[in-house]
């Protein structure tokens, strides 16, 4: 079965451009905006966590809670 969605190169036309480019500078702005609000997790939930006045219980699983978070974040953020 193939695939109806895919972009082949070959048929893009000039008026086919303006189109073009608009689907990729939003998905490219989506991206900026999920890796900022990814950041914002990190920096509001994740590094307050390590402060003494969180319970004891939360900072020993918090790599448990937020597994590879910030992995993840840093990847969207290159």
């Amino acid at each position: 079965m193939r695939n109806r969605n895919v972009v082949r190169p070959e048929l893009l036309t000039a008026s086919s451009f303006p189109c073009f480019r608009a689907v990729v500078r939003e998905l490219v702005e989506t991206e900026e905006e999920f890796g900022r609000d990814l950041q914002q997790v990190v920096e509001h939930y994740l590094k307050p966590l390590d402060s003494s006045t969180v319970p004891r219980v939360v900072r020993d699983n918090k790599d448990l809670i937020f597994s590879n978070f910030k992995q993840i974040a840093d990847f969207h953020n290159t």
